[in-house]
């Protein structure tokens, strides 16, 4: 069976976006698969809703369920705009686990919106190891986020301490865990992601979570964000924030099943 797919990159996580499909674990995780798939992070798949423009249903690469990616968000944006409305600029309503979120597409750049409609913002500090760090704080932007201020993040080892983290008896769920450093009003960022189960170059919500927890102790309109994939800006205002980077369409092909 031939499936139409198109593959997308968002600040170094890249997916798979599928359009009215309905697949199982295993195919996803077949797809999904960097050996003997086409490899990705995630897929996504858009279809449509009465509530809104599209709707989003989204997938780790071990066919769990994700209720946020932030990165994968705005590539669905990117797509939907270029590929389904092929308009320059456009303003996008979305459905995702039940919530609605807006969007904004201006050629190849991207923002997800988040607001008190759509994220909750809670901040969790009282945590079992938090005088093992600069600063930390447990945020939810969709998705549960662990937020570490280090002091190398260069030489840190993500995937030895995000794993202990991430399975922490704290956290009933697991947790995505992203480490942060503060350099020169630039926030260097690693995230090491559930799901996944390793760190990848980038992590949208998890960039998302670092802001909204920096705000709740130094507010700021404007924050740079270094990771491996790449650098975006997250906003801040009275409306919300503003996730903004550029989104990449690498290639639409036919995948056999």
């Amino acid at each position: 069976m031939g499936l139409q797919i198109n593959k997308y990159s968002a600040n170094g996580n890249d997916f798979i976006i599928l359009e009215n499909s309905n697949l199982s674990r295993e195919e996803i995780i077949q797809i999904t698969h960097r050996n003997f798939g086409i490899g990705a992070d995630g897929l996504l798949v858009i279809s449509s809703t009465d509530k809104c423009d599209f709707k989003i249903n989204m997938f780790n690469c071990d066919g769990s369920t994700a209720n946020m990616c932030s990165n994968g968000v705005r590539s669905c944006l990117h797509f939907f705009h270029h590929h389904i409305v092929d308009s320059k600029t456009g303003e996008y309503k979305f459905e995702l686990a039940g919530k609605i979120y807006q969007g904004l597409v201006d050629s190849d750049i991207s923002t997800l919106i988040l607001d008190e409609s759509n994220t909750s913002f809670e901040i969790v500090t009282d945590l079992p190891f938090k005088h093992e760090f600069r600063s930390c704080g447990f945020v939810n932007t969709g998705v549960e986020h662990l937020c570490l201020e280090v002091e190398d993040i260069e030489n840190l080892k993500v995937n030895s301490l995000g794993s202990y983290y991430r399975h922490h008896e704290f956290f009933q769920n697991g947790t995505n865990v992203n480490f942060f450093q503060l350099k020169n009003d630039q926030v260097f960022i690693r995230t090491f992601e559930r799901g996944v189960e390793a760190e990848t170059l980038s992590c949208g919500s998890g960039i998302l979570a670092t802001a909204v927890f920096l705000n709740s102790k130094e507010e700021k309109s404007l924050r740079e964000f270094k990771s491996k994939g790449g650098d975006s800006i997250v906003r801040y205002s009275d409306l919300g924030y503003e996730y903004e980077g550029k989104v990449h369409h690498v290639f639409s092909g036919e995948y056999l099943l």
